[in-house]
């Protein structure tokens, strides 16, 4: 029997990098939507934020869901069972479809509440009607991305990602502002229309691509079959629910930070804002150590287990000392070139950027053990992360925030316990999974 060869860290890297521009694109077109309309009107770029709180309340839990075809396709590849590839993409086609039974209703009554008595009501409405139309792509294109990452194919979903996207932020420009004696300009109806006419446009480019592939090919194989749909969908929906719950905690916490005025609502603001950008790092992780465990997982080359691990350990140490520049050396220019307006001290900036290293590097060695829960499928801790998240996370820092003089720059800080707890749980729970998945292999 011979041994299957160890990838190098070449390999990762090679992967790594495409995936994480992959994720810093998806980023960036929101955030880059965003300061188009903070020059047209900052009452619209507000609405926009506001609205966008409101559409992620479903939209990131069902694009969660939908990214566990990426688990699904990685093992038939590594199994090279490639025509279960196919039924697999079709069925979370149709789940993208379905989900607006659910998104619609619950965003538009959710949205009607949400803005009763703001001042930013009449014009975060309207586009919060349009977006809601079109949530469902975004799933869609989440469901239709996992045959490229799967498939270990991050080169040519990041060429069709910054192609599409390069369009995209061109017509947002023109939708919001106009062209002079030709097109009025449309403001943020116009940033809407653009938005989803990217997503529409990367969908479309995405599925014509999946059609050239022989394994989406077969008299049948579109139709849904819900016995199977259920088959794909189960370990997602309990992703569905996890995300959802970390959402929910967030603005849990977010609410508790408000009341406890000072500047701890700037520190979370910042923090937030900063974390958006750099974490398409920990995301580009997430993607590269589940595609490869899935793999390998599917190939039944069980030696290499521990391979991604010690790999993913590896990048995270490269992510935390790649952070550790701006975060702990430089946070008097990284966050005043940022927020402009911010007048914290220097001793406060200091300790901002030291609480948000700690955090991201929690959270990038955190990855590494929700990486391989989703490859093994685990629905029990995907679960359990969703109820830890509020003991640990929100629960953590609430105790802190409340029995402890700290002040606002201590913020992040206060939250990288629950953080550690969080991280250690799933590193153990990676680790059971690998160690039984092992002994019952030599049992056979």
């Amino acid at each position: 029997m011979t041994t299957p060869s160890t990838p190098g860290i070449k390999h990762f890297l090679l992967l790594f990098f495409p995936l994480t521009g992959t994720a810093l694109l998806s980023t960036l077109f929101p955030f880059l939507e965003k300061i188009l309309l903070g020059r047209y009107s900052l009452e619209a770029m507000e609405a926009s934020v506001a609205a966008s709180n409101v559409l992620n309340i479903v939209k990131i839990p069902t694009v969660a869901a939908a990214f566990i075809a990426q688990v699904h396709i990685a093992r038939f590849a590594g199994a090279q069972t490639y025509k279960e590839m196919g039924p697999c993409i079709w069925q979370m086609i149709w789940f993208s479809l379905l989900s607006m039974l659910i998104t619609i209703p619950t965003t538009l009554i959710y949205g009607h509440y949400y803005f009763i008595d703001t001042h930013i009501r009449a014009l975060a409405l309207p586009y919060l009607y349009i977006m809601t139309a079109g949530n469902f792509l975004f799933p869609l294109g989440a469901a239709l991305s996992c045959f490229y990452l799967g498939n270990k194919r991050g080169k040519e979903l990041l060429k069709i990602t910054f192609l599409v996207q390069s369009l995209g932020f061109l017509l947002c420009y023109i939708c919001i502002f106009g062209i002079p004696s030709i097109l009025p300009p449309h403001g943020l109806l116009g940033a809407a229309i653009a938005f989803l006419s990217t997503q529409l446009l990367l969908c479309i480019t995405l599925f014509l691509s999946f059609l050239k592939s022989p394994s989406s090919h077969a008299p049948t194989l579109w139709q849904l079959r819900p016995h199977l749909l259920w088959e794909y969908l189960r370990p997602g929906l309990a992703r569905c629910i996890s995300s959802g719950s970390v959402m929910l905690s967030w603005s849990v916490l977010a609410y508790i930070v408000i009341h406890k005025g000072d500047d701890f609502l700037l520190i979370l603001t910042i923090g937030c804002a900063v974390w958006e950008i750099f974490s398409v790092l920990t995301e580009g992780l997430l993607q590269l150590i589940t595609t490869e465990t899935s793999h390998i997982l599917g190939s039944k080359t069980h030696s290499l287990l521990n391979y991604p691990f010690r790999i993913g350990l590896l990048f995270v140490l490269g992510i935390s000392t790649a952070l550790s520049i701006p975060l702990l050396l430089f946070p008097h220019l990284l966050f005043p070139a940022c927020f402009p307006a911010l007048t914290l001290s220097p001793y406060s900036l200091s300790l901002l950027g030291f609480g948000l290293w700690i955090c991201f590097t929690l959270d990038a060695f955190n990855v590494i053990g929700v990486a391989y829960i989703l490859s093994f499928k685990d629905t029990f801790q995907l679960l359990m992360r969703a109820i830890l998240t509020w003991i640990f996370e929100t629960g953590c820092a609430y105790l802190i925030l409340k029995n402890f003089s700290i002040s606002s720059p201590h913020l992040w800080i206060a939250i990288s316990p629950g953080l550690l707890l969080i991280a250690s749980s799933n590193f153990l729970r990676a680790r059971y999974l690998k160690r039984q998945y092992t002994t019952a292999l030599a049992v056979q």
